[in-house]
């Protein structure tokens, strides 16, 4: 080696040199599996010019190694080709990537068009002119009213409950100058006492070391004393209290606690249950626990609009919004597309079609008129293709992505009541969802979802702590038939799950019908979006069996695998390897494999092991008294003289059928010589005087 020779490479530069190159290779199998092919395009062409030009790495090796010439066409098709790359990468990238600010956009602006999300208490001064100050009014006003206990506000998803209490009647009933004071109370799926308990602190700005240990009533009555204002609690999405709490014994301390506050005298507390129409009759439980007849003017309902209302709401969008509005054709449109078999329209149908439009990029669409609302396609299936619409992007940027935004958003319903199943923060959707998505996905689907662009998910911060949730009950069953078209694998789930179930409860629980590996495995992965629907127990029974009957025969499996093992790591230790040779002394013994001598040996040294019993079996294999003798001898060796006496027995009578009278004298003396170091000297003394007329007749 030459001085001017570089150094080996240390193991350190191995080290990083590997690592890089591991990261390397994994970042472009990202790319490939999240199929983001803009990014793919560029590394291509950055690819091509740093080895493929016409005075690069591969053009110079091939001419320096195989003296290889490039043909005079490869510069001008180089060109084109990287021309071409590049110009699919850029209509990608206008395709998929998403507008400058749609992330970060403030997602809670004071505008009138608010898609599937609610209007807030900063919206208060549009939301008076979208025609609802009449059943503002009515709350208020009967509310306020000394004899109001207890009251329902009643409506269709979609009718704007929430939009009403936070936009409408929390403003006017926040001042503190007022005689009453509304707290606003979202019940999700968080506890139901937390969620007074933070709505109250929050908005009454109650402070103090010992309120954390106050009972519920002490809780309310202090909340009293601190604002000196008659409280009127609003529980909006109170449904959720039912989703959440599924089991009466579950649902009984809350309601135990509403029990005492009804029953508690000068309590300045009145409850408004805000909940769904069809699933009022949950409260019916409720009412007997209260035992409150409600009257007519304690039951609010929310109406849909009639399509003169809808009109004037849609011009109030239009004026703040900035968008063309034909007067006549929107009155046509609500009475004839809009309104319903009842003639009356959704605010939500109406938010959505206003979105819609202020989203449109040319002039021509942003606007309520014939020629834009044609291009749009009408109103048929106006929640479907306002989905698809917004998930559009995610469809380009590739399958996977969709898929995965798809999830997440099945993953915020209960799909067997077609409700949102509460808030749940990032962490607990990835873990809803780690069989089927990776975090990084889930993160990325959730805040693309929440994103000012979309709106599909609500973020909602409570505790410092933010949580999602579905932006709308009237976009679930759009979502579940988009997603009955495009996540085949979930069809499979449920159709696999509800005909086996059938089954196995059709054979009275036969175990032969519990799900195999397989299709416990595709069940498993797809839990999160599984219809349980009036079977859920038997179907909740039936996962559980198969996996704990899958799970005893992998751990009787595991269990022989185990043994199996430790029994070779036992034939490896010297106790092990002993074993083993004792185990082939008994086989070539037994099999009688080499001489009677050979077999001596062998039964001396089980034996001298203290394996009597296996010398035993051997001992009675031999034929030859010489080879009995021999063994004899060492057992008188190992001090056992009662098993050398009966071996020495055995040996004479075998040593008197020898017909060769020199092998009979020699025997006898040697099996004699035994005898004497038994002590047996009578018995020695006849065998020597028997050898010794044997040895007399001996020619030789």
């Amino acid at each position: 080696m030459t001085s001017n020779s570089p150094p080996p490479p240390s193991s350190n530069n191995i080290k990083e040199l590997t690592e890089t190159l591991t990261q390397f290779v994994q970042w472009i199998a990202t790319l490939i599996r999240q199929r983001n092919w803009f990014t793919l395009l560029i590394f291509t062409i950055v690819v091509l010019i740093l080895f493929c030009t016409p005075g690069g790495i591969i053009p110079r090796f091939l001419k320096d190694f195989y003296s290889l010439e490039l043909p005079q066409w490869y510069k001008q098709v180089f060109r084109l080709v990287v021309a071409g790359i590049f110009l699919t990468a850029l209509v990608i990238a206008v395709k998929t990537l998403p507008p400058k600010g749609d992330i970060t956009a403030d997602t809670r602006e004071r505008k009138s068009i608010k898609g599937l999300r609610a209007f807030g208490v900063e919206d208060a001064e549009i939301f008076s002119k979208l025609q609802r100050n009449r059943n503002i009014k009515e709350i208020i006003e009967t509310a306020s009213s000394p004899n109001f206990r207890f009251g329902i506000l009643l409506a269709e998803s979609g009718c704007g409950k929430t939009s009403l209490i936070q936009a409408g009647i929390l403003p006017q009933l926040s001042s503190p100058e007022g005689t009453h004071r509304a707290v606003y109370v979202r019940f999700t799926n968080r506890d139901a006492f937390e969620s007074v308990e933070s709505a109250l602190k929050n908005q009454l700005h109650l402070s103090g070391k010992d309120i954390h240990s106050l009972d519920f009533i002490s809780f309310l009555r202090h909340s009293v004393e601190t604002t000196s204002q008659t409280l009127i609690l609003f529980f909006d999405q109170f449904e959720q209290f039912f989703v959440y709490y599924k089991r009466k014994e579950q649902r009984e301390p809350f309601i135990k606690a509403l029990i005492q506050w009804y029953q508690t005298e000068n309590l300045k507390v009145k409850i408004v249950v805000s909940i769904r129409a069809d699933l009022s009759d949950r409260l019916v439980e409720l009412h007997k626990a209260l035992d409150y007849s409600l009257s007519a003017q304690d039951i609010f309902r929310l109406e849909r609009f009639e399509p003169e209302a809808a009109t004037k709401i849609l011009a109030v969008i239009a004026e703040t919004e900035q968008l063309e509005f034909d007067r006549a054709f929107v009155t046509e449109l609500a009475q004839q597309e809009l309104a319903g078999e009842d003639g009356l329209i959704s605010p939500v149908n109406l938010q959505i079609l206003a979105w819609v439009v202020e989203q449109q990029q040319s002039s021509e669409k942003r606007a309520f008129n014939k020629v834009a609302f044609q291009k749009l396609g009408g109103v048929e299936g106006l929640l479907s293709r306002y989905l698809e619409t917004t998930l559009a992007v995610k469809k380009l940027e590739g399958k996977s992505r969709y898929e995965a935004t798809l999830k997440v958003l099945l993953t915020l319903i209960d799909l067997d009541r077609q409700v949102r199943v509460g808030a749940l923060t990032l962490a607990a959707l990835q873990a809803k969802l780690k069989d089927n998505l990776s975090a990084d996905e889930v993160e990325e689907a959730i805040t693309w979802l929440s994103s000012a662009g979309v709106r599909l998910v609500t973020p909602v911060t409570e505790n410092e702590e933010t949580q999602y949730e579905i932006a709308h009950e009237r976009l679930i069953p759009a979502l579940l038939r988009l997603a009955g078209k495009e996540l085949s694998e979930v069809d499979k789930a449920n159709q696999l799950l509800e005909r086996r179930v059938n089954e196995w409860i059709g054979s009275q629980f036969n175990k032969r019908y519990l799900l195999t590996l397989r299709e416990l495995w595709l069940i498993k992965r797809q839990k999160p979006y599984l219809m349980f629907g009036t079977k859920r127990v038997q179907k909740e029974r039936f996962i559980k069996r198969s996996q704990q009957q899958l799970y005893g025969t992998l751990g009787l499996i595991l269990g022989i695998l185990a043994l199996l093992i430790a029994y070779q790591a036992y034939l490896w230790t010297p106790w092990g390897q002993m074993q083993q040779v004792r185990g082939e002394l008994m086989r070539l013994s037994l099999h009688r494999v080499g001489s009677d001598e050979h077999q001596s040996k062998a039964a001396i040294a089980l034996a001298k092991d203290n394996h009597w019993a296996e010398s035993g079996k051997i001992i009675d294999k031999i034929q030859e008294s010489s080879a009995l003798t021999a063994i004899a001898e060492a057992y008188i060796n190992l001090k056992d003289t009662e098993k050398a006496s009966q071996l020495l027995d055995k040996s004479l009578s075998i040593a008197e059928k020898i017909e060769d009278s020199d092998s009979k004298a020699s025997a006898l003396s040697s099996i004699a010589e035994a005898y004497i170091n038994l002590k047996d000297t009578e018995k020695a003394s006849q065998l020597l005087d028997k050898s010794l007329s044997i040895a007399e007749k001996i020619e030789y």
